[in-house]
């Protein structure tokens, strides 16, 4: 997993060459998209596959407002078909988007997505490194919940694909560690926390001799800027 999880990093700074969209827009429907993944009772990896595939595809093509919410429901309805055993129908696809595409134009917009990403939809996800580092660091149910809410949040922002998946789930694992130990002691809001101990003892737990302190804490340092921005706003 570690050897080819940058095979399919998209671009982190595409939202730079994209004219007609920004991060908002962008944060915007991958919340919209949380909220569809939660009612139909999907499966974790669906909701991360699908994020990496709207932003690879936005890697390669500048699209408009009114493909936005088209190119999200299109890679949703994708990734259910590749990973759940009981995906959603077309019709229910097209409910849930009231009317405003039709199937032809969902299924039109699959086959640019799929034919752009030259039919390559896998991925090592930093939720999948999540189960395993979760082993290996022995962690309880409550801080693992926490560190898969920190990726979730890291979904939000495309910036964040300029971490690696495995970092992203070990500074996940870390961020959520540190509050666990802190929350009895402290009264402060959970993006208050400072980050001043070392992570050396996950980096050791987990094997993963390439990434240095310095790194899992910037990435949780991001982590927590979106704790913090997340309480402002309306996502």
């Amino acid at each position: 997993m570690l050897k080819v999880e940058t095979k399919w990093n998209p671009n982190p700074s595409y939202m730079l060459f994209q004219k007609k969209i920004d991060e908002t827009i962008r944060s915007t429907l991958v919340d919209w998209l949380i909220q569809i993944h939660y009612n139909f009772k999907l499966w974790p990896e669906t909701l991360f596959l699908t994020a990496n595939v709207i932003d690879r595809y936005c890697s390669l093509h500048e699209i408009s407002k009114k493909e936005v919410q088209l190119v999200g429901i299109a890679a949703l309805l994708m990734i259910t078909k590749y990973e759940e055993i009981y995906p959603p129908t077309l019709k229910d696809f097209i409910y849930i988007t009231g009317d405003i595409y039709s199937s032809e134009q969902i299924l039109d917009m699959e086959r640019k997505i799929l034919f752009a990403l030259d039919f390559d939809i896998s991925q090592c996800t930093s939720y999948r490194f999540l189960e395993r580092f979760s082993k290996l660091a022995k962690i309880d149910n409550v801080t693992f919940c926490l560190s898969q809410y920190m990726l979730e949040l890291g979904l939000l922002d495309s910036k964040m694909s300029q971490f690696p998946q495995s970092l992203q789930a070990i500074a996940a694992i870390y961020t959520a560690k540190k509050y666990m130990l802190h929350s009895e002691k402290s009264q402060r809001s959970f993006a208050e926390h400072a980050h001043h101990q070392s992570s050396s003892w996950i980096l050791a737990d987990l094997n993963v001799p390439q990434y240095q302190n310095e790194q899992v804490k910037s990435c949780a340092k991001c982590f927590n800027q979106l704790a913090k921005l997340i309480q402002k706003s309306k996502l």
